[in-house]
């Protein structure tokens, strides 16, 4: 019995009648499918018990005995296939699901603190990457502390408020204006600084409190004071 030309009985036909106008056309020929093995698998069962009982062990010959067992296997199979591959689709949708729900809630999150936070200091923000490491910090060492105890300076203190921003010239202002202008913006640059070098900072930090050791701290001394000193103060800083 061939599964692919296996007809319904057609004391199925009013509900498959009714479930081709309730379902989808997918849903409906998946449906479709799985009755027919279904069923398929079930003949093909009482073809092979049905001479198998009637007869004698003795009488039971390989061409009536093979050709329902390939049957059932054959429709077990199909069984099993479609059984395993609805279930994977279904397991990768909740997945994309979950994983999308929570992801959304971490950015959600993420915005609502860096916005409260800008609120409250009113300061522009450089970046996501820096709120992240401060919030990290905070939360290792306590509220603007450093890995050693001491208080983090942070470098975007020096930023000017959003309200004191000069707003920037037209182009037919004079060009006095315009110099000015220039000028300031000059100055309020170097006291922003960028994303990398507060994640450095930051990275600092966390090493020195993993480590807790007397040459980490000595390096960091080091590493700033380097930092603090162009390479033209190098040799005063070398006979300090």
């Amino acid at each position: 019995m061939d599964t692919m030309d296996f007809d319904l009985p057609a004391l199925f036909e009013p509900v498959l009648s009714y479930l081709a106008d309730a379902l989808p056309h997918p849903l409906f020929s998946l449906l479709l499918n799985i009755l027919s093995y279904a069923l398929t698998l079930l003949y093909a069962l009482l073809n092979l018990l049905a001479p198998l009982l009637s007869t004698s062990p003795s009488e039971w010959d390989l061409p009536t005995v093979l050709p329902p067992i390939l049957t059932l296997l054959t429709a077990y199979l199909a069984l099993t296939s479609i059984y395993r591959t609805t279930s994977w689709m279904i397991r990768t949708s909740f997945w994309f699901l979950k994983w999308g729900i929570i992801l959304g809630t971490l950015v959600a999150a993420a915005s609502w603190y860096i916005g409260a936070t800008q609120i409250q200091t009113g300061v522009s923000s450089s970046g996501l990457v820096s709120h992240l490491a401060s919030f990290a910090m905070d939360r290792l060492n306590g509220q603007n502390r450093n890995a050693v105890g001491g208080e983090r300076m942070s470098r975007r203190g020096a930023s000017h408020p959003l309200q004191n921003t000069v707003k920037k010239p037209k182009p037919w202002d004079s060009f006095d204006r315009h110099r000015e202008w220039q000028y300031n913006a000059d100055q309020q640059e170097p006291s922003e600084s960028s994303d990398v070098d507060i994640l450095m900072e930051n990275l600092y930090g966390v090493a020195a409190q993993m480590l807790r050791g007397s040459w980490c701290r000595t390096l960091l001394h080091e590493i700033k004071e380097l930092e603090k000193h162009p390479r033209g103060d190098w040799n005063l800083y070398r006979s300090n």
